[in-house]
């Protein structure tokens, strides 16, 4: 049993290391526990693994992963920061598979929220999330 706090960590820190690839067992494992876990990880837990996952090579983004970690964006959008958002943007964007409707709205929301508050390279990361997506 891992924590989601643990898995987050360890998907945005395994990610960095390119000798592990997509078929590795370490990432079944991972996304396994990411998709047990998707409703108890908290804004920025969900973006290390969205960012992390999106790093990992083809074979492992599977539509299952993908729907599990878009699962609990509506609910907590409303208390997302700046960064959390835009690093959703960024990461959601790199997988084709992600490009439902409603999670762009949920998204879209949440941008729209944090405008304000968002850096010039929080802004290049939504506008280049943004640019990715069909529509």
């Amino acid at each position: 049993q891992m924590y989601p706090q643990n898995i987050s960590n360890c998907v945005i820190g395994f990610s960095k290391v390119s000798a592990l690839h997509g078929d590795d067992p370490l990432w079944e494992a991972l996304a396994s526990a990411a998709v047990l876990n998707a409703l108890e990880f908290k804004p920025q837990e969900l973006a290390n693994c969205v960012r992390g996952f999106s790093r990992v090579p083809l074979s492992l983004r599977d539509q299952h992963l993908w729907r599990a970690l878009a699962q609990p964006l509506a609910p907590m959008a409303s208390g997302m920061n700046a960064q959390d958002v835009s690093e959703l943007v960024d990461g959601f964007s790199k997988l084709s598979g992600t490009f439902s409707q409603p999670l762009w709205e949920v998204l879209t929301s949440a941008v729209t929220d944090v405008a304000p508050c968002l850096n010039p390279f929080q802004v290049s990361l939504c506008s280049r999330g943004f640019s990715r997506v069909p529509g």
